[in-house]
């Protein structure tokens, strides 16, 4: 998806708020005001979102020295998701013919947690939301093809999103942990899970993988030639969350994939016709 008119407001406004940590200095907050709009004019007309916020993000990363501004945000996050998961795998367990159902809603619902989308977010709210999905509705046939294609495939590539979220992405992971590559960043943005908080994620029996590079998504023409192999060398592709599907949803190559997440903004919410705070569960190249 590429970046629409409406994502303009966001932009700025995270603009605005990384350049009030770069510095207290005035001249170094305009300073580096200035350089994300060359940025923006620079890559906006060709640029995925989460392509756009690799650029400014890297930009202040090198005027503040700051590498990981998220860290203590996705220590509590992470803390969130291991003290609900046994509650919501029980649950599962208990849900009979319903369990794969609860187990995608469950995964998808931790996508709330996102700094992104709403750099105000308030960690407090996040329990309520994520308890609240197994009542919202899904698209059943996506939910049967899902699981069918789960069921015959034999090399899966999930890319995780947001701390917190991706501890309880492994409500989702226990159906296929013989077959699945887990994919984090290739470097600290936002809340998003790299290799560094896998383990408190509760998530290190499993092969891992990287973008290879810092975007919260994943841009096709900054990741890796090697994840891009292990794209195309997958039976299925599972993405979750906004940035996944803003970076991959128009240029995505040839594999089956399924984006699994929430309409947590406006523009996602008008760019795909549904009502905000839904779930969505999306497939592409679905007849490959």
């Amino acid at each position: 998806m590429r970046i629409q008119f409406d994502c303009c407001e966001c932009i700025i406004k995270q603009a605005l708020r990384l350049a009030r940590d770069v510095s207290d200095s005035p001249e170094k907050q305009w300073s580096y005001f200035r350089e994300t709009l060359d940025l923006f004019q620079k890559h906006s007309a060709a640029a995925t979102p989460p392509e756009m916020a690799a650029y400014y993000f890297g930009l202040f990363a090198r005027q503040s020295g700051i590498e990981d501004g998220f860290e203590e945000v996705k220590m509590r996050s992470t803390q969130l998701g291991v003290a609900l998961y046994d509650e919501l795998d029980k649950l599962c367990r208990n849900s009979g013919e319903n369990e794969f159902v609860n187990r995608v809603k469950l995964a998808i619902s931790g996508n709330i947690i996102d700094y992104g989308v709403n750099p105000d977010f308030d960690l407090s709210q996040a329990e309520g939301a994520i308890r609240e999905v197994s009542a919202l509705p899904c698209d059943p046939n996506a939910l049967k093809d899902l699981e069918q294609r789960i069921r015959n495939a034999g090399n899966i590539i999930y890319i995780l999103d947001n701390c917190g979220e991706a501890v309880l992405d492994r409500l989702l992971l226990e159906t296929m942990k013989n077959k699945v590559t887990i994919a984090v960043r290739g470097g600290a943005i936002l809340n998003d899970i790299t290799r560094k908080e896998i383990e408190a994620s509760n998530l290190s029996d499993f092969r891992v993988i990287d973008t290879g590079c810092s975007a919260p998504g994943v841009p096709l023409k900054l990741v890796s030639a090697e994840f891009l192999s292990a794209l195309d060398t997958a039976d299925l592709v599972i993405a979750k969350g906004q940035g996944n599907f803003e970076s991959m949803e128009e240029d995505f190559r040839s594999t089956p994939i399924y984006f699994l997440l929430r309409a947590k903004c406006p523009v996602i919410q008008n760019y795909l016709g549904v009502d905000f705070g839904s779930l969505q569960i999306i497939g592409r190249n679905l007849d490959k």
